[in-house]
This record gives C-alpha cells, sequence and structure tokens, in this order.
C-alpha cells in the first residue's frame, strides 16, 4: 500500500491556539489518523516533536511555545506530511496556513504616480478660463 504525499486536513475544523505556555494543534479530518503517535514540526533547521493524542478523525498536539520561533514551521504525522504549515509570529495569534508550501511572494510592480494638481492651482486655472470668456 502506498503512503500518500501529504495528509489532507479540514480546513474549517483544524486549528491551532495558544493554551497558556503551550501551542495547541488541532488537526481535523485526518482518515486514518487513529493511531497517529507523534507530530513534527519543522522549520527550516530546528525541529520540534510532540506527542498526540488521537482520535477518529482528528490528532490533538501541544508543545512549549518557547520551542517555536517565529516562521512557517511545516507539520508531519509519524513521518507523513500534513497538507497544512504553522505561522508563528511573535505575540500575535497563531495561524495555520493552507497548503504544504505557500505560493512564491510576489512583489507589485509600482504604478507611476501622477500627481494630481493642488486645490490651489486648480482654483486658479478655473478663474482663468472664467475671466478669458
Amino acid at each position: 500500500m502506498e503512503t500518500p504525499e501529504s495528509l489532507t486536513i479540514d480546513y474549517v475544523d483544524s486549528h491551532a491556539r495558544l493554551r497558556g505556555d503551550e501551542v495547541e494543534l488541532v488537526l481535523c479530518g485526518l482518515e486514518g489518523a487513529a493511531d497517529a503517535t507523534t507530530l513534527v514540526l519543522s522549520g527550516g533547521g530546528p525541529t520540534v516533536t510532540a506527542r498526540t493524542e488521537a482520535g477518529t478523525g482528528l490528532v490533538r498536539a501541544r508543545t512549549p511555545r518557547a520551542g517555536l520561533v517565529d516562521g512557517q514551521w511545516s507539520i508531519a504525522l509519524d513521518g507523513v506530511q500534513v497538507d497544512a504549515r504553522l505561522l508563528v509570529q511573535g505575540a500575535r495569534p497563531l495561524v495555520l496556513l493552507l497548503g504544504v508550501e505557500g505560493p512564491p511572494s510576489v512583489v507589485p510592480k509600482a504604478r507611476p504616480v501622477v500627481p494630481t494638481p493642488s486645490l490651489t492651482r486648480r482654483v486658479v486655472r478655473r478663474l482663468r478660463r472664467v475671466v478669458r470668456r
């Protein structure tokens, strides 16, 4: 039997939140995840491992917030990637991002700024037109 490339979660019911000094991840909609024992968060170098509590289609894991530096963390359950990422950004709320990888960043092209005449300049133009008539 082949293992899936990534585990798909229910994005509506799944969430991440702070519980005191701990980060709690709740992943819902995982078929066959009742036997999951380990959740691994990878942040481009450091990894954090957490034990899981698994039920029917639900996996819950907690880990200390102090172990997670700011940035995006990929999520794996028993070595299989989860189709979501965890965003940690200082004192802001935790965010569960969609997808294994985010889309590439795009810097918008600068639009030319057309200076608008000041009110005084517009009034002077209008007065000149009136006087010329």
